[in-house]
C-alpha cells in the first residue's frame, strides 16, 4: 500500500498530526523538487523526485521500493485532479487530504463550490475552457504555469468574454498568497473568472451548423439531435464515430458530460485536421482522432460503448466489425442517405432489429418574393442495442458490408410441400441502386396454396429483375403477385390450369421509376359457375380502375389490390 499525503503551500507548517507521523516513519518520499523541499530536515526518508514523463515511470518506481514505507506527497487534495487518482489505477492507496486549490479559492472570494466550473490546466489543453464560457457562470482555471493567466486572457477576447472580471489568487495557503494581474502571477495561481460576454452555445445536441468547419460533410443539425437522443450519451461513457467528417456527432457526445469520450476515426487528412479544430473550437480538446480507414483502423480501439457510422457503412468488412467490437448493452446507429446504404441497413435491422426510421427535414427559404420550404435528403437510420446473447454476424447476404454498386441477392425461397403453404418473399424497407436479383418461387403441390411475392416499402431506382411465378395445379388456387411501394420493371405471370382459379396483381403506394409491363392473363380453363370473372386491379387515383376486363398496372402515384374484396369471390368482406 501507498500512502498519499496531502500538502500546501504552507508546507509542513498547515499538516496535521497525523500527516507528520507518517512521513516521518516513511522509508522513501516520492514528490515533486517543490513539494520535496517543503519538508523540514527531521523527515529522514530517502528522497524520489518524480520522473518524467511520469505515468510511464510509476509501475517501475513501485516495483524499485516494494516492501518499503512508501509516502508521496501532493498539492491539495491528492484525489481532484491529483497523483494520488493516478496512482489507485497501479496500486491500493490511504490518502490524508488536504484543502484543494478550489476550496481555498472560493474560500477567499466567498463562491459556492457546487455552483463553480472548474478546469484544469495542468497538463492539459486550455481549449477546455470554451465549452465552460456562459455569461453569469464562474468558472476555475488550475494554472499550469505563470504563463496560464495570460492565455486566459487571450481566450475571453477571442470567444467575447473580455469584459470578464479576471482574478489571479497566487500561492493560495502560503502566509505571502496573494492577488495579482495575469501578467504580473506566480507559478503557483488559480484564476478565477466571472463571465460576461454573449449567451454561448448549448450543452444539449443540434448545435448550429455554422458552428463547425466544414465542406458539407456534415450531418445537419435536426438530424444530428435525433442521432445524438438514438446514441444515449451517458457519463463516462465512450463513442467510435465513424467516418467522421467534420467531427459533429462526436465532438456533441464528449459536450454533453466532461467525462463523456470520442474516438473519431477520419482516413482523410484535411478531414482529420478539420475534427481536430473543431473540437478544440467547442472545448472538447480531448476528442482523439485515429487517421485511417475503417475496419483496419477499429483493431487496436478500447472497447465502445456507443458507435455511429455516418460514413463508408458500404464498405467492405465496417458494419461486421463494429457490430462485433461492440459489447452486449451497447448501441449502433447508422445514417445512410444513398440507396445502396439503405439496402444494407434494411438488410441488419432484419437479422438483428432495432429501429429503422426515415427522417426528412425542410428548411424555409426564399422563392422570389415569398417563403417556400426547401427539403433536404431524407436520412435513413437504423439504430439497435446488441442484445445480451447475439450472433456476432450480421445478415448473411451482404454480411461484409457490400461495397457500393454490388447487386446483393436475397436469399432463395423453395416451395413448401405442404397443402396450403404460400412461400413468401419479403423485402421490408429495402432499397438498391443497382438490379436486385428477386426470388425464384417454385409452384406449390397442396391444393389452395398461394405463392406470394412482395416487397414492404422499397424504392428502387433500376429495374428489378424479372419474377415468374407458376400457377399452382390444385383447385381453387390463386397466385398472387404483389408488390407494396416497390418500383419493379417486368413481370410476368403464367395463368391457372385449376377451375375457380383467380390471379391477383396489385401494387399499393408504389412510385415506378421504370415501365411496368402489363401483366397477360388468360382465363381459367376449368368448369366454373365464375368463369370469366376476372380479379379487377383497383388503381386509386385512375379512373375506371374496376372493370370486367384483366386487370392492368396504372403509374399514378399510389395504386393498391383493394384489401376488402376477396381474392376468389371479388365481393367484399
Amino acid at each position: 500500500m501507498v500512502t498519499v499525503v496531502g500538502i500546501g503551500a504552507d508546507g509542513w507548517a498547515g499538516l496535521g498530526s497525523a500527516q507528520r507521523a507518517l512521513l516521518a516513519a516513511a522509508e522513501v518520499v516520492v514528490g515533486s523538487a517543490r513539494q520535496l523541499d517543503l519538508l523540514p530536515a527531521s523527515v529522514g526518508a530517502e528522497r524520489v523526485e518524480w520522473p518524467s514523463p511520469l505515468v510511464p515511470a510509476i509501475p517501475g518506481l513501485l516495483a524499485a521500493h516494494e516492501g518499503r514505507a512508501l509516502c508521496v506527497l501532493a498539492s491539495g487534495d491528492p484525489m481532484f485532479y491529483g497523483i494520488g487518482t493516478t496512482l489507485s489505477r497501479f496500486t491500493e492507496v490511504r490518502v490524508l487530504p488536504h484543502p484543494s486549490s478550489v476550496s481555498l479559492a472560493c474560500a477567499r472570494l466567498g463562491w459556492a463550490v457546487e455552483s463553480v466550473e472548474v478546469v484544469s490546466a495542468v497538463a492539459r489543453p486550455l481549449d477546455r475552457l470554451h465549452a465552460v464560457l456562459h455569461h453569469g457562470r464562474r468558472v476555475l482555471v488550475l494554472s499550469e504555469n505563470s504563463g496560464t493567466p495570460t492565455a486566459v486572457e487571450a481566450l475571453l477576447r477571442e470567444r467575447g468574454f473580455e469584459h470578464s472580471t479576471l482574478t489571479v489568487l497566487n500561492d493560495l495557503g502560503d502566509p505571502a498568497e496573494r492577488i495579482s494581474t495575469a501578467a504580473d502571477a506566480g507559478d503557483l495561481n488559480v484564476v478565477a473568472i466571472e463571465c460576461v460576454g454573449p449567451r454561448g452555445l448549448p450543452r444539449v445536441p443540434g448545435l448550429p451548423d455554422d458552428a463547425y468547419e466544414h465542406d458539407g460533410q456534415i450531418t445537419k443539425r435536426e438530424i444530428r439531435a435525433i442521432t445524438l437522443a438514438a446514441l444515449a450519451p451517458a457519463p463516462g461513457l465512450l463513442l467510435w464515430d465513424v467516418g467522421a467528417g467534420s467531427g459533429s456527432i462526436g465532438i456533441e457526445w464528449s459536450r454533453t458530460h466532461p467525462s463523456c469520450r470520442t474516438v473519431a476515426v477520419e482516413p482523410r487528412a484535411d478531414r482529420a485536421d478539420r475534427v481536430e479544430r473543431n473540437a478544440a473550437r467547442l472545448g472538447v480538446p480531448g476528442l482523439r482522432v485515429v487517421r485511417d480507414a475503417a475496419p483496419a483502423a477499429l483493431a487496436d480501439l478500447d472497447t465502445p460503448d456507443s458507435i455511429f457510422i455516418g460514413g463508408g457503412v458500404t464498405a467492405d468488412g465496417v458494419l461486421p466489425a463494429c457490430w462485433a467490437a461492440l459489447p452486449p448493452g451497447g448501441r449502433i446507429v447508422v445514417n445512410a442517405v444513398t440507396v445502396e446504404s439503405e439496402s444494407l441497413i434494411t438488410q441488419w435491422h432484419r437479422q438483428v432489429g432495432g429501429d429503422l426510421v426515415r427522417l426528412s427535414v425542410s428548411r424555409a427559404a426564399p422563392v422570389g418574393g415569398f417563403t417556400g420550404w426547401r427539403p433536404m435528403m431524407p436520412v435513413t437510420q437504423w439504430s439497435a442495442t446488441k442484445p445480451t446473447t447475439t450472433p456476432t454476424t450480421g445478415p448473411t447476404a451482404g454480411s461484409t458490408g457490400a461495397a457500393a454498386g454490388q447487386p446483393v441477392s436475397p436469399p432463395a425461397l423453395v416451395s413448401p410441400a405442404g397443402p396450403a403453404a404460400g412461400p413468401t418473399a419479403d423485402s421490408t424497407g429495402a432499397a438498391a441502386g443497382q438490379p436486385v436479383s428477386t426470388p425464384a418461387l417454385e409452384r406449390p403441390t397442396g391444393a389452395a396454396a398461394e405463392p406470394r411475392a412482395g416487397s414492404a416499402g422499397a424504392a428502387a431506382v433500376q429495374p428489378v429483375s424479372r419474377s415468374v411465378l407458376v400457377s399452382p395445379i390444385g383447385p381453387a388456387a390463386g397466385s398472387c403477385a404483389g408488390s407494396t411501394g416497390m418500383a419493379v420493371g417486368h413481370l410476368t405471370l403464367e395463368p391457372p390450369t385449376g377451375p375457380s382459379a383467380g390471379l391477383r396483381a396489385g401494387s399499393t403506394g408504389a412510385a415506378a421509376v421504370q415501365p411496368v409491363s402489363t401483366p397477360a392473363l388468360e382465363p381459367p380453363t376449368g368448369p366454373s359457375p365464375r368463369a370469366g370473372r376476372w380479379p379487377a386491379a383497383r388503381s386509386r387515383g385512375v379512373a375506371g380502375a374496376r372493370s370486367a376486363s384483366p386487370p392492368t398496372t396504372a403509374s399514378s402515384g399510389e395504386s393498391a389490390a383493394d384489401p376488402a374484396i376477396d381474392p376468389l369471390t371479388q365481393e367484399r368482406a
